[in-house]
């Protein structure tokens, strides 16, 4: 059952076939699943494959990369939940934001 329908293949077939994503979106997917694949699974030895052979020994005190990442991912997540409360504000009993325009604007720059 896992190897029909829920192995990352199974999913991003079933993703296209309802809809939910365009070939290019899948793309990006792929991305990001593979980046954070080599975080999760213990088999892969994470230090080593961003500083190298000497990563036990010379690894950085803070991990640049891995915090950009963290912020990108909070950021992405940040302008999603603005903007599902924007259309929120939009149904009964309504809620208006000062500044809302302002909020939009720095949604689309992140």
């Amino acid at each position: 059952m896992y190897e029909e329908y829920f192995r990352w293949p199974s999913l991003k077939e079933s993703l296209k076939a309802n809809g939910f994503a365009e070939d290019a979106a899948l793309a990006q997917l792929d991305v990001h699943y593979r980046f954070l694949s080599a975080f999760i699974h213990p088999i892969s030895d994470v230090a080593k494959v961003l500083y190298g052979n000497d990563a036990r020994m010379s690894g950085p005190k803070y991990d640049y990369y891995s915090s950009e990442l963290v912020l990108l991912y909070v950021i992405v997540l940040a302008v999603v939940e603005l903007r599902n409360f924007f259309e929120m504000d939009q149904q009964e009993p309504t809620v208006r934001v000062n500044g809302q325009h302002v909020i939009e604007q720095a949604c689309d720059a992140a």
